[in-house]
């Protein structure tokens, strides 16, 4: 029995220094999958704002002070894609500040490609059109169409926005750009 107990705590012993010096042990799993066939590729959705005299980019259009009745500014704002896709865009406009009867007041006329395409307040703007290749200029005039002394040192200032989403969406790949503008009477 001694002999037996000896050789039991010698195994003993033996096993307990090897798990001594060993630490510890991991075991990784991996797994891959291969689909044959199927293409993954990145791409760009992008655009810009710029000045159509010289291409430099904008992030703002009128800056009016002083505008009278029957009185107008123009500007000229292109559109140039900046990414690989082509896509559907859209321009609206959306008042960020100033007098409501002064917002109003204003009438925008707006053209592209050599033909008006719009004609009406700020509020209403809502065009649609496509960035490819090609820029895109839009030539915008605004007035003062109900011209009364309260407006008189009054303001509104509001954004120009190109939006496009490729897929309709908000939450689907996009751009956006917001213009900013400043009347005052």
């Amino acid at each position: 029995m001694p002999k037996n107990l000896n050789k039991i705590l010698f195994l003993l012993i033996f096993v307990t220094i090897i798990f001594s010096q060993t630490g510890s042990t991991s075991a990784d799993l991996s797994d891959k999958e291969t689909s044959v066939g199927n293409t993954l590729r990145a791409t760009t959705l992008a655009f810009s704002t710029r000045n159509s005299f010289n291409e430099s980019v904008i992030s703002q259009s009128f800056s009016t002070y002083g505008l009278v009745s029957n009185g107008f500014d123009v500007r000229a704002i292109r559109i140039k894609k900046e990414g690989e896709l082509s896509s559907p865009y859209n321009l609206s406009a959306e008042k960020t500040s100033g007098d409501d009867l002064v917002c109003s007041a204003l009438k925008i006329s707006i053209m592209q490609n050599n033909k008006f395409i719009y004609t009406g307040d700020i509020a209403s703007l809502n065009l649609n059109s496509n960035i490819n290749d090609n820029p895109d200029d839009w030539i915008i005039f605004i007035g003062l169409s109900n011209y009364s002394d309260s407006l008189k040192n009054k303001m509104c200032n509001f954004n120009f926005n190109f939006i496009t989403n490729l897929n309709k969406s908000e939450k689907g790949f996009s751009d956006s750009r917001f213009i900013t503008n400043n009347i005052t009477i």
